[in-house]
């Protein structure tokens, strides 16, 4: 499942892009927003990375192999496998996991409460 939805901080993000120019922006924002929407890193092949974030010409194939070397590390799963990793993203998409898992909870509680209300009410209103 992907993230519903994303902590925007524009502050950070011009903080950490103000070298970039507008190619490069458009596509770390295309990037971030496949890494969002799917909750997961990017696969080490160049070629799928450019086909999933729709870049075709050389100078956006060049201009993600930078914004990969800049904001994104390659990291080494349990599997053995390697992953393009971006530490805010991977950050964010855990706190929103957090908080659906939260809102599950909360709504099991409320659920058995009000199961619990209506049962004290038959017993007591024989209704």
């Amino acid at each position: 499942m992907g993230t519903p939805y994303i902590a925007m901080y524009p502050s950070d993000y011009l903080a950490d892009t103000a070298h970039l120019g507008l190619t490069e922006h458009g596509v770390y924002w295309r990037m971030l927003l496949h890494y969002y929407q799917h909750g997961k890193p990017f696969p080490t092949s160049l070629e799928k990375i450019n086909r999933v974030i729709l870049a075709s010409t050389p100078e956006e194939k060049r201009v993600v192999e930078y914004i990969l070397s800049e904001f994104f590390s390659l990291q080494r799963h349990e599997d053995g496998a390697v992953y393009w990793h971006h530490a805010r993203a991977d950050k964010e998409i855990a706190n929103a996991e957090w908080r659906r898992l939260a809102a599950g909870i909360q709504k099991d509680y409320g659920r058995q409460g009000g199961l619990r209300s209506a049962e004290t009410r038959r017993a007591k209103y024989g209704t």
